[in-house]
């Protein structure tokens, strides 16, 4: 509706319907992923810039089925005992905001982090298909795309409910709060899977460091929700011979408030897309206000013309991403750089192999996962009996003979 609402009237503020590009970062990023996807959309607008979101992530859409179970358990929560729809909303429309709000947290199937409540559904409608689908197939607007990412994209949410984690001291983080962490980030995995994820993300010479084990969760929220999920996006859509720009945005602002361990958190990119440096009173940097300046020039250019190419930049072209290539561009306070297949290893582990895992261990007979449970604990004892045959072995009475 906002989108054929400017189609209508853009021509009033001195803008062009056949000019209009969309833009937005997190959820609004997906979103903005779901108008390129949604045949509904694609006539009113003709770029797009996603920022650290995509629709294709594990967060940003349900199943009608799931939809309908969690719009009637936060019926139960709040009194509202119907079955039938129409009578469900009805009751649930009745209810004051804050009551709603209160319980809505209530009805995820699982304890996670970064994950909602109440999120887009794929009704058969505006989206015919899921996202990763119509990827898959094809199924969206041919345009230019600019993305990226931010350096940082987990820790911002570890510090609201993963143990361990806080913004008033160092987050260093016990083995235990590690492997806890890791069932809140990837809520969906069964045993088998969370322990490819410790596997995957553990660094087995230093297992108990602390501050590996901080780092590694941001790796994971970050990995598993925003990066891979939005270079995914960016693969799909240039295996179809469309413009892609992506970038990684690494400059943490020398006035921000957040912890040193938290780096450049989701969503700190925004403030220069957006100017606040050249405000005086805000005490940024000249180099932060000229990347500012820089940024701004750059998503400009690429709602006017379909690339960020700044000339101003002496030279160094925007490179598009490729699917063989997979080059991005840094933006931080140093001169426009270009680096190359942006997580690439890990995102294989997020996008090849985890799917298939959870496709095939999901189906294994109770049988087997308890032959498995035995297996790891006789290898547990046989571990134990060989520690105290080479103790006995290191006795003097036993050297004696």
């Amino acid at each position: 509706l906002a989108l054929q609402w400017i189609q209508n009237n853009i021509q009033y503020f001195g803008g062009n319907p056949k000019t209009v590009t969309i833009f937005g970062e997190s959820a609004g990023a997906a979103s903005v992923g779901m108008h390129l996807l949604s045949s509904q959309s694609r006539s009113l607008f003709q770029r797009a810039i996603l920022q650290s979101g995509a629709p294709n992530g594990p967060w940003a859409t349900i199943t009608p089925a799931e939809s309908r179970r969690r719009a009637t358990l936060l019926g139960k929560r709040v009194g509202c005992h119907f079955t039938n729809d129409s009578e469900l909303v009805s009751c649930l429309r009745s209810k004051p905001p804050q009551e709603l709000i209160d319980e809505e947290w209530s009805v995820l199937p699982y304890k996670s982090i970064f994950r909602f409540s109440f999120v887009p559904v794929i009704d058969g409608d505006f989206f015919p298909d899921t996202p990763e689908a119509m990827l898959s197939t094809g199924n969206f607007k041919e345009t230019q795309v600019l993305l990226g990412v931010v350096k940082d994209e987990g820790t911002y949410f570890l510090i609201y409910g993963v143990p361990g984690f806080s913004k008033d001291n160092e987050s260093l983080i016990s083995r235990e709060d590690f492997l806890e962490g890791v069932r809140l980030g990837v809520p969906h995995a069964n045993d088998i899977a969370a322990e490819a994820v410790v596997l995957q993300y553990t660094d087995w010479r230093d297992e108990d460091n602390r501050v590996k084990n901080r780092e590694a969760m941001d790796d994971i929220v970050g990995d598993h929700n925003v990066i891979c999920p939005v270079m995914h996006f960016a693969t799909r859509y240039a295996e179809r011979g469309n413009k892609v720009y992506a970038y990684l945005f690494d400059h943490r602002a020398s006035n921000l408030i957040w912890p040193l361990w938290m780096g450049v958190p989701h969503g700190y990119e925004i403030e220069f897309v957006f100017g606040l440096p050249l405000n005086d009173s805000l005490n940024y940097t000249a180099q932060e206000k000229e990347l500012s300046r820089r940024m701004m020039r750059y998503w400009v250019n690429f709602a006017r013309t379909g690339s960020p190419t700044d000339p101003a930049d002496k030279g160094s072209a925007w490179p598009t991403y490729t699917p063989s290539k997979q080059e991005y561009v840094k933006l931080n306070t140093q001169p426009l750089a270009t680096d190359r297949s942006l997580r690439a290893q890990i995102c294989a582990f997020w996008n090849r192999f985890l799917p298939k895992l959870l496709n095939v261990t999901d189906n294994i007979e109770e049988a087997e996962r308890q032959w498995k449970l035995e297996f790891h604990l006789w290898s547990a004892y046989m571990m134990h009996w060989k520690n105290q045959f080479d103790h006995y072995n290191k006795q003097d009475r036993c050297s004696e003979l």
